[in-house]
């Protein structure tokens, strides 16, 4: 999971929302070396070519290698499994490269250059993002099989294609504030929101197949927290002693919550209480709780200066995210570009999602 949200960060910070990684096999010759020799085992001797971009031949191996890389758990996969997840991403991947390489070219072509200074900011930002030091988020990377080499190329690509493109794209990426107040005014529906609790709460766990001694002593232990809180001791201080919740770190605190949000019984509690109020032991599915309702939010419609700005941002991302795969869409077409028959993607349905999970978890 880190590894996809390292590198989605490095991507919206860089290019939009293309995916992008990297193709070493243009760079130096291979891809991954290990992960080669994977995929060249499960060919049996089958590679062929899946496609030929503007005369460099890009081969099933290669491609195998990639989804290889960057799916870990095929290495533990049921074979059958990991075949039929091979079969079904090897399109998608074949895409992606061939993306990668004719944004590539593009920027050699221009002869952007970027500077180390700002892929460092970058990956500092990503750092920061993560809460990691630098070295936290180099051993990280390594843990996922990446490298810090890979991310700053990752984003090298990133910001050279932004520059690429920025320059004709401005134009066509301007939203208007004429657009931004239709877009409010068809969509009002989307900025109501419901009454709303803060509420926070101290917890006495139970487990589904917990003994009726033990729910008994549960009870008493949750009973004994309410007679230390009635006698005037805080509750957020008895949160963080006493509750099995991991919101006891922030004294129980569950920020805000409309009707719905939590269990059956403890949410209607917490809206039946005014601000302030504590409860008495509230008993859910999992186990013996304490509320205390902090803040309360009425049903409201956020007004068009309150949303205003996240509107001309997401009306902005969908024009960038249009634009880009127009433009990619061009190079394609602009590009000596052949599949193999089987590969054309004029010819392919839409892959259906495959789990792919370790064999000791099934």
């Amino acid at each position: 999971m880190f590894n996809r949200t390292l590198m989605s960060l490095a991507v919206l910070l860089c290019v939009f929302s293309v995916s992008v990684d990297v193709y070493s096999a243009k760079e130096d010759g291979e891809v991954n070396g290990k992960a080669k020799e994977a995929a060249a085992e499960d060919n049996s001797g089958a590679d062929k070519e899946l496609a030929v971009l503007n005369g460099i031949k890009i081969m099933k191996s290669d491609i195998d290698a990639r989804i290889i890389k960057d799916t870990p758990q095929l290495a533990t996969a049921e074979e059958s499994v990991k075949k039929q997840y091979m079969d079904r991403s090897r399109g998608q991947m074949l895409d992606r490269v061939i993306t990668e390489m004719l944004i590539d070219d593009k920027i050699q072509a221009g002869k952007i250059k970027i500077s180390e200074d700002d892929i460092n900011e970058e990956i500092q930002n990503i750092a920061d993002t993560q809460g990691m030091s630098m070295e936290e988020l180099d051993a990280r990377l390594k843990e996922v099989g990446r490298s810090m080499k890979e991310l700053k190329d990752n984003i090298r690509r990133g910001l050279g294609f932004k520059a690429l493109i920025e320059d004709f794209a401005d134009e066509e990426l301007v939203v208007s504030d004429e657009d931004v107040k239709n877009y409010y005014d068809e969509n009002t529906q989307q900025f109501k929101q419901p009454e709303q609790v803060r509420a926070s709460h101290i917890l006495v766990k139970v487990e589904k197949d917990a003994s009726e001694e033990d729910k008994a002593a549960a009870k008493e232990e949750i009973k004994a927290i309410k007679a230390k809180i009635d006698a005037g001791e805080d509750f957020a201080e008895l949160a963080k002693s006493e509750s099995d919740c991991p919101s006891g770190k922030n004294g129980g605190d569950l920020n805000f919550f409309s009707q719905g949000r939590m269990v059956k019984p403890f949410s209607d509690a917490a809206f039946a209480m005014e601000v302030g109020e504590i409860s008495d032991v509230v008993e859910t599915q999992f186990g013996y709780h304490i509320i205390k309702v902090t803040d309360k939010k009425e049903a409201n419609t956020q007004t068009f200066d309150e949303v205003k700005a996240n509107i001309k941002a997401r009306l902005e991302s969908e024009k960038r995210n249009k634009y880009v795969s127009s433009y990619i869409e061009k190079l394609k077409e602009e590009a000596e570009l052949t599949y193999d028959e089987e590969y054309d993607p004029a010819k392919q349905q839409k892959p259906q999602q495959i789990q792919v999970q370790p064999q000791s978890a099934q």
